[in-house]
């Protein structure tokens, strides 16, 4: 019974790390995206820094939204990360102890 339990844990554990990694590529993807639109948003200002600073200026509050957004979604990749190398951790160690049994 003990090694159904353990088999199902396994399981389950690669299945989250599946998921989790799955995760971590979204949120990759758009920390990259963030960072190519800022290079753009910077490209813009130097073509047209009147209309970019009346924009910005108008449009504050939804930049310091998107401001912590994207902080969270910076924590979100760390975490994920940290989840990911957590679990990997944990199934070796139950791979190792299955096989040394």
């Amino acid at each position: 019974m003990r090694q159904l339990n353990n088999n199902r844990y396994y399981n389950n554990l690669k299945f989250i790390l599946k998921h989790k990694e799955e995760w971590r590529s979204y949120f990759q993807e758009l920390v990259e995206l963030n960072r190519l639109q800022k290079k753009a948003n910077w490209r813009l200002f130097l073509k047209t820094p009147k209309i970019y600073i009346l924009r910005s200026c108008l449009y504050l509050p939804l930049n310091i939204l998107k401001m912590f957004k994207q902080l969270s979604n910076q924590y979100y990749l760390l975490k994920l990360d940290n989840d990911v190398e957590v679990l990997k951790s944990e199934i070796h160690t139950i791979e190792k102890n299955t096989w040394i049994k």
